[in-house]
């Protein structure tokens, strides 16, 4: 009898061991939070659907022909290593990227950028950096035509600076840049004119000014002083608009 006692209290001070470990590890097993920022393009018929995890964000879906703007704070517990990014078709139900995010770094801003061109994923061709200076890229998407492209950036007085010439659509085109006399106030929004090559006042985008240009202001463009950046943008034009959307996480 007393061994059956001696053996009952053994197990009750193994689960109560136990159940203070367990009670150790949820004391320590705190909130933690990641920022996830997606920057892109959808054209085609596709409907994307985006999830982290477990998680999936019913109420953010990017519809045919539309920016993929995507910035969401992801929290999870402390014990978890690794989740999955995921973005998936609804029209087809496929499943078109997928990206594993370490959590046991001290980075906790991931940057992820995604264009799907009908189907595919446009591969982002971004060179080395430079030290000594920039490099900005573009890829226009404009099927209507494959005729080269100028991208000129214009300020207040009318000054202009080539920020790309010779573009060839569905191509990635890339340039050094350093910030031009004219064009060094962060705090004034310049203009980009997407012209025939070789001119400076015909359109670009169906002989039409106001498809043909954009703002420089949330491009995120080298300011004075900075070398070494990568600045690569996926160029558009909507139905009325044009679209300039970056494909980089800014520096703070």
């Amino acid at each position: 009898m007393k061994q059956i006692v001696s053996v009952i209290k053994k197990w009750e001070l193994f689960v109560l061991l136990l159940t203070g470990l367990t009670a150790c590890n949820k004391e320590t097993d705190v909130t933690k939070a990641v920022s996830i920022e997606i920057k892109g393009f959808n054209i085609g018929n596709a409907e994307l659907q985006i999830s982290v995890d477990t998680l999936v964000y019913r109420n953010f879906q990017v519809a045919p022909n539309q920016e993929l703007n995507f910035g969401k704070v992801f929290t999870y517990p402390s014990s978890t290593n690794e989740v999955a990014l995921k973005i998936k078709d609804l029209t087809s139900g496929k499943e078109l990227y997928t990206q594993q995010l370490k959590l046991n770094n001290p980075d906790m801003e991931r940057f992820f950028q995604f264009v799907l061109i009908d189907g595919n994923q446009l591969e982002l061709q971004a060179p080395a950096a430079d030290p000594a200076t920039n490099k900005i890229g573009f890829y226009i998407h404009y099927p209507q035509s494959s005729d080269p492209i100028d991208i000129i950036m214009k300020n207040t007085e009318g000054q202009m600076v080539y920020l790309a010439q010779n573009v060839q659509p569905s191509t990635w085109v890339y340039s050094d840049y350093l910030t031009q006399a004219g064009f060094e106030n962060p705090n004034t929004n310049y203009t980009l004119n997407f012209t025939k090559a070789g001119t400076t006042d015909a359109w670009a985008f169906n002989d039409n000014e106001y498809m043909s240009q954009s703002s420089e202001d949330a491009m995120f463009l080298p300011q004075q002083g900075q070398k070494g950046r990568v600045c690569s943008y996926f160029v558009t034009p909507g139905t009325v608009d044009l679209r300039v959307v970056r494909l980089f996480q800014p520096q703070k």
